[in-house]
């Protein structure tokens, strides 16, 4: 088993990077930041999104 750096992970990455089980279950909090985070990345890719849009999905990622 290989040693991870652990202090700034999940503990979903820990499960899965160090303790090696395959599919963790993800917390409910940690889907809606993949979520956000993909639409982020998503508007920013089109760049046609508001300046509105964008802050919206940065103040979603802050929090």
């Amino acid at each position: 088993m290989s040693r991870a750096p652990t202090k700034s992970v999940s503990v979903e990455d820990i499960l899965e990077w160090v303790m090696g089980v395959a599919n963790p279950q993800r917390s409910q909090r940690y889907q809606e930041m993949k979520t956000a985070a993909t639409e982020y990345y998503q508007v920013l890719e089109n760049a046609k999104a508001l300046p509105e849009q964008l802050a919206e999905l940065e103040k979603r990622l802050d929090e």
